[in-house]
This record gives C-alpha cells, sequence and structure tokens, in this order.
C-alpha cells in the first residue's frame, strides 16, 4: 500500500507540472481567439479605407506568386518585444495597442501588437477596434468580396521580463499581416 501511494503521489506531481506548462498555452490560445473574435466584429461593423474586413488566422500567405510566412515574423517581432525589460509605470500599460509596422514591417508586413488586459479588464472590443484601424490601413487582402476582404494574419502571444526594480510582466499578441 505505501508503494502504491508514492507511486500516485509521482503521478499526481507528473500530472499537475504538464497541467501548468500546458495552462500558459491554453490561456494564450484564448487571448488570441478574444482578439480574433473581436477583430472581426470591428472588421464587419467599421469600414476602414471602404471595405469591411474579416480576418483569418494563417500561417502563410501567397501574394503576386511570392510566399510571405506571417508565423515566422511574428515569431520574430514577438521574441524581440519579449527581451524587453519592462516596469510597472512603463508606457506598456495593460490594453496598450501598438503600431509595429514602421519598426519591424520592412514594407512587407503591416504589424500590430496588444498588451492583454487583465482579468476583468476584457476590453478586446476597444482593443480590436485599434488593430483594426492599423491593419485596415495596410493589408493586401488574401480575398475579396463584394464588400468583405479577407485578411490573413498570424498571431504570436509572449510576456516580457520584469525589470530589475518596480518590474511588471505584460502579456502581448503580435498580429501580423501582409502589407
Amino acid at each position: 500500500m505505501k508503494m502504491f501511494k508514492k507511486i500516485m503521489a509521482v503521478a499526481l506531481t507528473a500530472v499537475m507540472a504538464v497541467s501548468m506548462l500546458t495552462g500558459c498555452a491554453i490561456g494564450d490560445a484564448v487571448h488570441e481567439k478574444q482578439l480574433l473574435n473581436a477583430l472581426n466584429d470591428a472588421g464587419t461593423t467599421t469600414k476602414v479605407n471602404g471595405a469591411f474586413h474579416k480576418y483569418v488566422k494563417d500561417n502563410k500567405v501567397t501574394v503576386d506568386g511570392v510566399e510571405y510566412k506571417l508565423s515566422e515574423k511574428a515569431s520574430a517581432v514577438a521574441k524581440e518585444l519579449a527581451a524587453t525589460k519592462t516596469e510597472k509605470n512603463d508606457v506598456l500599460k495593460t490594453g496598450a495597442v501598438m503600431d509595429l509596422t514602421a519598426q519591424y514591417g520592412e514594407s512587407k508586413y503591416v504589424i500590430a501588437a496588444v498588451v492583454v488586459p487583465t482579468s476583468g479588464d476584457y476590453k478586446w472590443n476597444k482593443l480590436a477596434g485599434e488593430v483594426n484601424g492599423i491593419l485596415g490601413n495596410g493589408y493586401s487582402a488574401t480575398a475579396a468580396g463584394k464588400d468583405v476582404k479577407e485578411v490573413s494574419v498570424a498571431m504570436e502571444t509572449r510576456t516580457t521580463k520584469k525589470a530589475d526594480t518596480n518590474g511588471k510582466e505584460y502579456d502581448f499578441i503580435v498580429i501580423v499581416a501582409k502589407a
């Protein structure tokens, strides 16, 4: 009986460890889905450059015979942003939206980043409206209907590092579309 209890304790510890590791990934996927849903709400209710937009999560797109790896670009930008050490009083606040196109776009991509709102403070519609404005002004449509242009996007979620003094971590989502 003692051996059974020891084995069960080890098994329980392993299950808890695995659930903690996958918990982050599940939370990231949930936030990305919430943002994508809110983006589609904003894209279908607000015209940007005379068109409505439907956002589709995609890893790569081919435009005029050239393949663009959206997920690789999203990962590269997110990795660089994640290396940033942030403080509690930083401009990088919960719910902030940044247009990173000029900094990372290389004239090939439209890039936005959203700092994930804290629990109980989910204002995805407001954030998605700002992201829709950024993406809608510089994307390449991968398909177009009569009034709706489909835009392929890739998303990557990461966390900033805490600054040594007065540090605070922020989760953020990088959104990339073809320019």
